[in-house]
């Protein structure tokens, strides 16, 4: 099955990019078999004496960290759960994450799994019991391997490149890799700063070192499930740099021993996101950005490690690099995905934000260094970016002022944004948590706007605006939105509209991730629509990844979105295997014909059939014209996914009336069929609510509106 995968993607590969695919093919094979005997003779672990390494401050003022009491609150009710190892599983809520504890299941799938023996490899066993002297001993160790949706639980020493991803069905492992990114921990640290009580407050340091080290023992470097990823490796090493920044000079953190052995694991974060970069010659996203900037912290932070200087040089050249790849002319993320671009720009904001910092020691930074991370994976740019250091920066902070522009025109009044493509709730650096119960609307995007604002703007008022504010400064920017106008972003495929009751987002976009399709979805002239800040008409959000293909499947499909489709209700092509859970293939062609601050003409084409699609805004009416524009005349559809809050009554000839509580919007149109169904969607990654559907169809050209009824 493997062989037969491999010759699918060398038929699919460019004949100019075949030989550098299969040196980096041999190239990694070969590491697998140098590895794997290694590991047999040499200890993973960074030894604590080995490097000399002093732990340099990212940020100068931490007394600027006030935490305003909304935040206090929630930080409150989230550490008093984390304290207690409950913590938020994708989908379910929270949970224990202790040994043996219950699961909630996805779809009604439960497995169970006994932990086989540990493979036979004392060589680092001396190590795992150093680590355990440094815990207490009344700490309740975590289950740091486990999936607590399924059940499911991956042996402490499988290699990651052993792990098959969805085996057995239901299983996710994103689970163990969003708890082992450790992401509440700088949540923690600021919590502990706003405490008098120094009970409290040795409770908690006290319990954020036992935490580190429990996962340092359960996890030797290069071996299970939760160093399979390095982009969680990297998003754990900048959720434990900041942590330890924060929390600098409490001496109630770490003894002299423990911070020697901390900075030790963190090197050992470093070392091994060098050795395994997401780099790759053709198509790399989300991970290979976030691999850089941890390495540009790693850079920034771990002074005195032999590769200090390299890391620093490969981080800032590749992230400035990248960051005008991945980020597009107008702003959005080039996976066309909003959550994904929320995911990238907080990302961006912070690495900005450290370049800024280090901008003149960087300007100066020894050539060997330099050269040595040309050598590196996708280092062939860095000599060239640091010929043209200021220049590079200067583009960055250009490119990202348009993105924090785009961001603002994804956001309503009340704080949301609609869910193109995939959402996977990911943050870089959550310093407030999305937590039900803690905080009040998980999907608010008003903890995002905040790292904008600590970028550019005068005066952060968030904390994570402070937080940025108190590494460096960029520049002063402010970023002001009409509440009645029209935006463009053609290369996101994004159209927005504002109006006094409504806010309309059209999306037009082929495909995403360069023509990949990465975390996009096949939602070819959709839209999703607030009215008065409330969900009206919703995208179908992503369902799960590996864990349910057919689910992640009908998540990202053409017939779930509620754009124009056929008699197949069919637009996109979906392959087999677990990287084409990441692809779409034959891309639709995509053209805009007009648009202005009331209209919107698009079309897109696939298998020789034009579908088309005509939206006129006058008012608070919203008028809508789906054609199919073959010779053939294929009936159209639509369907339309709408929260189940709402009251919805067919009324025949008269519409469709939709009572949102304190108004009421009625459908019209010329459809042959309306049908009122239930189905589910997912506004966030694993969680599936019930919802009402709407089908429409007619006969070649299916005209309907949307307005508020008086």
């Amino acid at each position: 099955m493997r062989l037969f995968s491999l010759l699918k993607k060398v038929r699919r590969t460019p004949l100019n990019e075949l030989p550098g695919k299969v040196r980096f093919f041999i190239s990694r094979r070969w590491q697998k078999v140098m590895t794997d005997w290694h590991d047999r003779f040499v200890s993973p672990y960074t030894p604590p004496s080995k490097y000399s390494v002093q732990f340099r401050p990212l940020s100068e003022k931490k007394e600027c960290l006030h935490l305003p009491e909304e935040d206090q609150k929630c930080l409150m009710s989230a550490v008093a759960l984390w304290m207690n190892h409950q913590f938020q599983v994708l989908g379910a809520g929270v949970a224990p994450a202790d040994f043996n504890a219950g699961v909630a299941g996805l779809k009604n799938i439960r497995l169970s799994c006994e932990k086989k023996p540990d493979e036979d490899l004392k060589v680092f066993e001396r190590d795992c019991v150093r680590l355990r002297a440094f815990i207490d001993s009344d700490y309740t160790y975590i289950d740091w391997h486990r999936d607590r949706r399924s059940g499911w639980s991956w042996p402490r020493l499988i290699r990651p490149q052993e792990i098959e991803y969805g085996v057995p069905e239901g299983s996710d492992v994103k689970n163990p890799w969003e708890l082992s990114r450790m992401q509440h921990l700088p949540s923690m640290a600021l919590y502990a700063l706003t405490l008098e009580n120094e009970n409290q407050k040795r409770e908690i340091l006290a319990e954020m070192k036992n935490q580190i080290f429990d996962f340092c023992q359960a996890n030797p470097p290069g071996f299970g499930v939760n160093w399979a990823c390095p982009m969680d490796i990297s998003l754990r090493l900048i959720s434990w740099v900041v942590c330890y920044d924060l929390l600098r000079g409490e001496e109630e953190l770490f003894t002299k021993a423990e911070h020697e052995e901390f900075i030790a694991r963190l090197v050992d974060h470093a070392q091994y996101i060098e050795k395994h970069i997401e780099w790759n010659p053709s198509v790399r996203g989300n991970h290979y950005y976030i691999n850089c900037l941890g390495l540009l912290i790693a850079g920034a932070t771990l002074r005195g490690h032999p590769s200090q200087g390299k890391w620093l040089a490969y981080g800032a050249g590749t992230f400035l690099n990248e960051t005008s790849l991945q980020f597009l002319k107008t702003g959005g993320n080039f996976e066309s995905s909003t959550y994904y671009h929320r995911l990238m720009s907080e990302a961006a904001c912070l690495g900005l934000t450290v370049l800024v910092k280090y901008q003149s020691e960087l300007q100066t930074l020894p050539k060997r260094f330099i050269q040595q991370a040309s050598g590196m994976p996708g280092g062939d740019v860095i000599v060239s970016v640091f010929h043209q250091f200021s220049e590079q920066i200067a583009s960055a902070k250009s490119r990202l002022r348009q993105s924090y522009l785009f961001s603002m025109w994804l956001i309503n009044d009340g704080g949301a944004a609609p869910q193109f493509g995939d959402n996977d709730g990911g943050r870089s650096l959550p310093l407030i948590p999305d937590i039900k119960g803690c905080f009040d609307n998980p999907s608010d995007w008003s903890r995002h706007i905040g790292f904008w604002q600590g970028l550019f703007e005068a005066e952060g008022k968030t904390i994570e605006a402070k937080y940025l504010q108190s590494i460096a400064i960029c520049e002063h920017l402010s970023v002001s939105i009409e509440d009645d106008g029209h935006k463009a972003f053609p290369d996101f495929g994004l159209y927005a509209w504002r109006r006094r009751h409504y806010r309309f987002w059209f999306k037009v976009s082929s495909t995403g991730q360069h023509g990949n399709g990465g975390h996009d979805h096949c939602d070819c002239l959709s839209f999703e629509l607030s009215w008065k800040n409330k969900p009206l008409i919703i995208q179908p959000g992503t369902g799960v990844y590996t864990p349910l293909p057919k689910v992640r499947n009908k998540h990202r499909a053409a017939a779930f979105h509620n754009g124009p489709v056929g008699k197949k209700k069919v637009n996109h092509y979906f392959g087999q295997g677990t990287e084409e859970l990441f692809k779409i293939s034959h891309p639709s062609k995509v053209i805009v014909q007009s648009c202005d601050q009331n209209e919107i003409h698009a079309s897109f084409e696939q298998n020789g059939e034009m579908f088309s699609r005509y939206v006129h805004l006058e008012g608070d009416r919203i008028s809508f014209e789906d054609k199919c524009e073959s010779s053939s005349h294929e009936p159209v559809y639509v369907f339309l996914i709408l929260p189940l809050s709402l009251t919805i009554e067919n009324k025949g000839k008269e519409g469709v009336l939709i009572d949102m509580g304190d108004f009421l919007l009625q459908f019209e149109g010329n459809a042959s069929n309306i049908e009122i169904g239930r189905d589910e969607y997912s506004p966030t990654y694993g969680e599936f609510l019930p919802c009402f559907t709407l089908s429409l169809t007619q006969q070649h050209c299916l005209r309907w509106s949307i307005s508020e009824k008086a």
